[in-house]
């Protein structure tokens, strides 16, 4: 679902055929996520199942860490940061994307963190050049040695498997009508499990997002898209910049 800050922006994939025609309000009732649609068709068993099996998927807690320390000495490190997002979600077990971020680079007295829980990092840019990086499943890690204070910008191009425990970014498929659902789940330390990122409250940022979906599929973030454009394996779904 749609929120405007970066702990809670969230995106939603599903079939046209159910189109959704206004998203009321989000909100937590005792940390769990209760999201209203406002749809065209009646809500019958069904989709109260679904809605069912959505909130108990924002229950699963994410297994990947970051220490105080670590966030602290990072805040430290960064500002100013923006995100240009990617994502390919044609695929029926695992997406591909690429995270774009640009920011301020304050410190290079330690190596820099980028939180990515459990995916396939494929290559790694820093200003605009490949850079050597070490991953351990958890984040990837530039060293000190390998950085310039000033504007920078890293580009992370993976790939991830769609999450079963509904963290980072979680696939459902309909048992009854096999129609399959994408939505996303980043509280509390979850957008990692999407898209390579400073996953911390404290560095806020803004976003630009492109998603590739089905052609039969409507994509929903926290901002209207401003382009919507056919390509060989679905549409290409365009977001301008978060507010």
């Amino acid at each position: 679902m749609a929120h405007i800050t970066y702990r809670y922006h969230h995106v939603f994939a599903y079939p046209v055929t159910h189109r959704v025609v206004g998203v009321e309000d989000l909100f937590l009732v005792r940390n769990l996520n209760i999201i209203h649609l406002t749809v065209e068709v009646p809500l019958n068993i069904r989709y109260i199942a679904f809605f069912v099996c959505l909130l108990q998927a924002t229950l699963g807690l994410s297994q990947s860490k970051l220490t105080q320390k670590e966030a602290e000495e990072r805040f430290g490190q960064v500002s100013g940061v923006g995100y240009d997002l990617y994502l390919d979600i044609t695929g029926a077990k695992t997406f591909s994307g690429e995270s774009t971020i640009t920011f301020e680079l304050k410190s290079v007295n330690a190596p820099l963190r980028i939180d990515f829980y459990q995916g396939t990092v494929n290559a790694v840019l820093y200003n605009g050049k490949k850079i050597a990086h070490t991953y351990d499943q958890q984040a990837i890690y530039i060293k000190a040695k390998d950085l310039k204070i000033g504007k920078a910008e890293i580009k992370v191009l993976y790939t991830h498997a769609f999450d079963k425990d509904g963290d980072g970014l979680y696939r459902f498929v309909d048992p009854e009508d096999q129609r399959v659902y994408v939505w996303t789940q980043f509280e509390a330390f979850a957008a990692n499990q999407m898209f390579p990122s400073f996953d911390q409250p404290d560095l806020k940022a803004k976003f630009k997002l492109r998603v590739l979906a089905p052609k039969n599929w409507t994509v929903v973030s926290a901002v209207r898209e401003d382009a919507l454009n056919t390509q060989p394996k679905g549409k290409l779904w365009n977001f301008p910049e978060s507010l």
